[in-house]
């Protein structure tokens, strides 16, 4: 009668000296209310162990990308007070610092977004949206930077398409795709955002421009963390794609890079689809 409890003591022992990956074995336990007892404890376990990689994860990640800036501040700052200088090159340091200052703060509120995605609870808040008035309202915020850089910008939308989800969020998603095709596009290139109806009950989001395009061993690694995409400014922390991908896993969908593009890059997202105004 006392084996099963001593299972479980053994498991979650093990687990608290470290050892995350260890479960409770339930092969043994009859189908009784001790087995279901322990397979809701591995359940929370799985929890635990997954916060516990969000927080590795997390913490690796900015330290990574913070030690960089820091190192260049603190080389300028050095190099400024080694001597004395005109008020002009102070300035300049200052700038110098600044601007770091600045890309620090980006990345760091970039990383805590990615974190706060990774919770459940930012799905409270999600209502029902019509995806095409804020494909339109994206659209309208990106319209004057392709005409500044003389990109074509074409936008298709199906009226009355619903998601559930975070209108915030969902802009934010579409604008970093349009941001990297943005990067990569040259002058008198063609930028398509475009969202439809597709075949097994979902929205499909496409961004597709007529930059370099991206290799197809770069398919996975586009998405990762800090994954930079061939051809964007080299000052990006890599992360505009892992929020994409993020924020469309937060809504129940997924990111995927189209491999068998004409030319370009072609990004699809699929979000569930759960009617159509009335």
């Amino acid at each position: 009668m006392i084996r099963p409890i001593q299972t479980i003591t053994l498991a979650a022992d093990n687990i608290c000296s470290g050892h995350f990956e260890d479960r409770i074995s339930t092969n043994n336990m009859p189908d009784d209310e001790m087995r279901r007892m322990a397979t809701t404890i591995n359940a929370a376990f799985d929890y635990y162990h997954d916060a516990v990689e969000r927080l590795r994860r997390f913490s690796g990640d900015a330290s990574h990308q913070l030690r960089t800036p820091l190192a260049a501040m603190q080389s300028v700052g050095e190099v400024a007070l080694s001597r004395d200088r005109y008020p002009e090159e102070y300035q300049q340091a200052l700038a110098n610092m600044l601007e770091e200052v600045r890309r620090m703060s980006r990345v760091t509120e970039q990383l805590l977004r990615l974190a706060r995605l990774d919770r459940t609870e930012v799905r409270t808040s999600f209502v029902r949206l019509d995806i095409g008035r804020i494909v339109q309202r994206t659209a309208a915020i990106f319209q004057p930077l392709c005409d500044e850089k003389r990109v074509n910008f074409y936008v298709e939308t199906t009226d009355g398409l619903l998601v559930l989800g975070h209108e915030d969020l969902l802009i934010e998603m579409l604008a970093n795709l349009l941001d990297n095709a943005l990067q990569v596009t040259p002058n008198g290139g063609d930028i398509l955002l475009k969202i439809e109806s597709y075949l097994n009950g979902e929205v499909l989001v496409t961004v597709a421009d007529t930059g370099p395009g991206i290799a197809s061993e770069l398919a996975e690694r586009v998405f990762e963390l800090f994954g930079q995409v061939p051809g964007t400014r080299p000052t990006g922390a890599g992360l505009g794609l892992a929020i994409v991908a993020a924020i469309a896993k937060a809504h129940g969908g997924r990111a995927e890079l189209n491999l068998r593009p004409v030319r370009g890059a072609v990004f699809h997202v699929y979000l569930p689809n759960i009617g159509v105004v009335s």
